[in-house]
């Protein structure tokens, strides 16, 4: 699960949030965004990881699509998938 600032998720519209689960659900298998606090530290992927390449990848896709909505839902759904990219690559 993806965890993003509830006072941000709470400012976009129900579609925007739906959208930005789309998102986020088809670049990143399995992962969900709720809001909640966020915590923990950024996490640094280490170079020529094939596994951390394709968190890489995903997470770039994500932003992309991301860019689609408008703002302030793109700027959420931007920190979202940058937080499942995060995620991603933990589990590598």
């Amino acid at each position: 699960m993806v965890k993003v600032n509830s006072a941000d998720w709470n400012g976009i519209s129900a579609d925007q949030q739906e959208q930005i689960r789309k998102i986020i659900g088809d670049n990143f298998a399995g992962q969900t965004v709720e809001p909640g606090e966020t915590r923990g530290s950024e996490l640094s992927a280490q170079a020529n990881n094939a596994c951390e390449t394709a968190c890489n990848v995903a997470e770039k896709v994500a932003i992309e699509a991301c860019e689609a909505l408008p703002w302030p839902a793109s700027t959420v759904c931007k920190i979202a998938a940058k937080k499942a990219g995060d995620f991603c690559r933990s589990r590598c």
